[in-house]
C-alpha cells in the first residue's frame, strides 16, 4: 500500500490525483481489507457517475458505426447495432449508495487500483477534460441493487506497468486484474435470476469499467446510446470522434 499525502483540495473543483487521499492498493489482501473498512458489501447503489470522459468513444469502431447512423438519422441501421455496457475512464468512477456515502474508484495504472469514501465530492470536475457521458444510464442495470459480494482476481504475470504518476511496482507473489462488485439481478428465491458484476480493471494509462454477466461483458442497443450522451453532443458534434479518410489513429 501506498499512502498519499493528499488533503482533499481540489482547486476550481477540479479532481487532482495528487491531492486526493486515498491510499494506492496493489495486493488483494489491501483491496479486501479496504473493503471491509468502508463497509461496502451490503450497500445498495443508487446513483453512477464518471469524472472522466469515455474514451471508447475514440477508439471503439462500434461507436464509430453507431455515430454515423445518428449523422445520416438512419433509425434501421441504428436499431440493428449495439455496444457493449463498458467505458474505458482514466479518472475515478464515483457511486453514490442509499444513505448518500460517495465510494470513488480509480483503477487506470496496472495492478494499483485506489478506493476511498466521501473523499470526493460528487459534483467534482475532470482535471482536464469534460464529461461526454452519462455514466448512470450506461449502468443503469445496476442502479437500486445491492453490492452483495466483491471479488478480486491477481494474476501471477506483472502487468504493463505504466508509472504514469512515477508509482512503483514491487515484486509480489500476485498482481491486481479486476475487481467486481456483484449483485443479483432479479428476486432472490427467483431461478432465472442471474449474477452480474460492475468489474473495474486497469488498461495501461486507463482502467476499464463493465457490466458482465459471468464473464460476458452486457451490450446495450445502438439507440440506447442517444441516452447515453444526451445533452453532450449534437449529431455534427460527433463528427470529432470519427477517423478521418486520411488517418490510420483508428
Amino acid at each position: 500500500m501506498i499512502y498519499s499525502q493528499g488533503d482533499n483540495y481540489f482547486r476550481n473543483n477540479r479532481f487532482n490525483y495528487w491531492t486526493w487521499s486515498a491510499p494506492i492498493l496493489q495486493t488483494a489482501e489491501e483491496v479486501f481489507a479496504k473493503i471491509h473498512e468502508l463497509k461496502i458489501v451490503g450497500r445498495v447503489i443508487k446513483d453512477i457517475r464518471s469524472i472522466s470522459q469515455n474514451y471508447s468513444f475514440w477508439l471503439d469502431d462500434s461507436y464509430h458505426e453507431i455515430f454515423e447512423a445518428i449523422q445520416r438519422n438512419d433509425d434501421k441501421a441504428l436499431s440493428a447495432l449495439e455496444f457493449e455496457c463498458s467505458v474505458e475512464i482514466d479518472e475515478p468512477l464515483l457511486i453514490q449508495f442509499e444513505d448518500g456515502d460517495v465510494l470513488g474508484i480509480d483503477f487506470s495504472e496496472g495492478s494499483s487500483i485506489r478506493m476511498d469514501m466521501n473523499t470526493l465530492s460528487w459534483d467534482i470536475l475532470s482535471a482536464m477534460d469534460e464529461r461526454n457521458f452519462h455514466a448512470n444510464r450506461m449502468f443503469n442495470d445496476i442502479l437500486g441493487k445491492r453490492i452483495d459480494d466483491i471479488v478480486v482476481t491477481s494474476s501471477l504475470i506483472e502487468p504493463h506497468f505504466t508509472a504514469s504518476h512515477g508509482l512503483e511496482l514491487d515484486e509480489q507473489p500476485s498482481y491486481l486484474q479486476t475487481v467486481s462488485f456483484c449483485y443479483l439481478n432479479g428476486e432472490e428465491n427467483d431461478i432465472n435470476s442471474t449474477w452480474r458484476k460492475l468489474t473495474f480493471e486497469a488498461d495501461f494509462d486507463y482502467g476499464v469499467v463493465s457490466l458482465e454477466e459471468y464473464s460476458t461483458v452486457l451490450t446495450l442497443p445502438g439507440q440506447r446510446i442517444k441516452d447515453v450522451i444526451e445533452g453532450y453532443f449534437t449529431p455534427n458534434d460527433l463528427k470529432d470522434y470519427l477517423p478521418s479518410d486520411n488517418s490510420d489513429s483508428f
